[in-house]
């Protein structure tokens, strides 16, 4: 999985181009799907892979490290064979800052949405690629991410810079002292075997490695049940002291790896990849949907979760690339 990946290349200070908000796959997923990360000038992390070893459907190993035929089994979902083991490029960033700011939305607006994103979380998207209501800012953030209540428009924003850009005073910005230790730790730890009935026990990265990140507890059936977090309960535990500001915390104090959480809530996520100009559009139908559905108090319905915001910049490196190549809010 990522975490073991990260247990080797992270105590050389090397990291993937992008990366996910936690160590949460398998290796090969995120190679076979249309997994992106959250630096804004970066593409899925599969386009990142230089070679591949794979076995067909016959049996047949192959090495795969041509241009085109990299295209194809990048975002394949499984239809040409499985990925055995993997290549990939690697940036070395001696330093890293990650800062997470509890805030309010001033406003409403298409003006003063982009102002929190680009003046205060220093967005790295060029003015070209956003609405004419973008006031630029100083774009030195490798990442911004905002997760907000669509309601209340409480939000917490998330900003990661790194190498000459991260040197805002007081912020750790190197590898800690006990993140080998924490990677071993955190490898081992017993998690409950959920692809088994919830019975028993297995290593934290045992279970990434073959069913997928594992919950924050109490779990609970995806189709509902008394202990389902309730409509708000998703959202005060992604903004509260216990969500996004506290995985901050305790990564950049443990590892310093741009990772914020290990475990996730047991629930359903979608994510749309929308141009930036019509980005506010899209999230003003959205926040309407959900003013509606709060008014109703609809018992078979209702919207749990923060809505979250991050950038990537799609290149042209997968022949089933969900999108054409672009600068996308996703």
């Amino acid at each position: 999985g990522l975490l073991d990946l990260y247990a080797k290349i992270r105590m050389h200070d090397y990291f993937l181009p992008t990366q996910t908000a936690g160590p949460l796959f398998a290796i090969g997923g995120v190679i076979a799907n249309s997994v992106h990360g959250g630096f804004s000038g970066e593409s899925f992390l599969s386009a990142y892979v230089l070679r591949l070893r794979v076995m067909l459907h016959d049996g047949t190993i192959r090495v795969i490290e041509e241009a085109e035929e990299l295209k194809q089994w990048r975002n394949s979902y499984g239809l040409l064979g499985l990925i055995l083991s993997a290549e990939f490029a690697l940036h070395r960033r001696p330093r890293l800052q990650m800062t997470a700011r509890k805030l309010t939305i001033p406003s409403w607006e298409e003006a003063s949405f982009f102002d929190v994103l680009t003046l205060t979380g220093a967005l790295n998207v060029s003015q070209a690629h956003l609405p004419a209501a973008a006031t630029g800012g100083e774009r030195s953030a490798s990442f911004t991410e905002l997760f907000f209540d669509p309601i209340t428009l409480e939000a917490v924003l998330l900003s990661g810079k790194v190498n000459e850009h991260a040197n805002e005073p007081g912020v750790c910005s190197g590898r800690p002292g006990i993140a080998e230790s924490e990677y071993r730790r955190k490898r081992s730890e017993l998690v409950i075997d959920e692809a088994r009935g919830n019975v028993g026990l297995i290593a934290y990265s045992d279970a990434v490695r073959r069913w997928g990140a594992p919950a924050i507890l109490p779990l609970t059936p995806i189709q509902g049940g008394a202990g389902l977090f309730s409509p708000s309960g998703m959202k005060q535990l992604a903004l509260g002291p216990l969500g996004v500001t506290a995985g901050v915390q305790q990564g950049v104090l443990s590892t310093n790896d741009g990772f914020i959480v290990n475990k996730v809530p047991n629930t359903y996520y979608g994510a749309f990849f929308l141009p930036p100009e019509r980005l506010f559009a899209a999230l003003d139908f959205l926040r309407e949907e959900h003013l509606r559905r709060d008014a109703l108090q609809d018992v078979h319905f209702q919207w749990n979760g923060v809505a979250e915001l991050r950038f990537v910049t799609v290149g042209d490196t997968a022949t089933l690339s969900p999108v054409p190549p672009g600068v996308y809010g996703v």
